[in-house]
């Protein structure tokens, strides 16, 4: 059940959010050959000047600084393998369907038996 949750700045050109956001939730369901229901993702705009890296901060989305940042959660999902198709999926498909190569930052974590609340419950236990 992984949850994709990408900030960046302004892009330039906008690109369609909705589509995009849909087509990854796809992307990774095929890759891992799950219900495409069991993915999620949202895209959160970083407000122009509210992003530094290395001392800088740019109103719109530099080709190769100030990264796409992508948190990563995954239920149960420990085996280094499926974590490194998961990141280069998501990664892959980001980096392409804007137009950033190399300039994709994603922090996976997982979540584990206990600590994850959903459909009313708290997952595994």
């Amino acid at each position: 059940m992984p949850v994709i949750q990408i900030q960046a700045l302004p892009q330039q050109p906008e690109p369609d959010i909705p589509q995009l956001l849909a087509r990854l939730c796809l992307a990774v369901a095929e890759g891992f050959e799950i219900p495409a229901d069991y993915v999620s993702a949202t895209w959160q705009t970083i407000a122009p000047g509210r992003y530094a890296v290395g001392g800088e901060t740019v109103m719109t989305q530099p080709r190769s600084t100030h990264p796409v940042i992508v948190d990563l959660a995954a239920f149960e999902t420990e085996d280094p393998e499926k974590i490194r198709k998961l990141l280069q999926i998501t990664g892959r498909y980001l980096e392409q369907a804007l137009g950033l190569p190399g300039n994709v930052f994603i922090l996976f974590r997982s979540a584990r038996s206990g600590e994850v609340y959903d459909g009313g419950e708290v997952l595994g236990i």
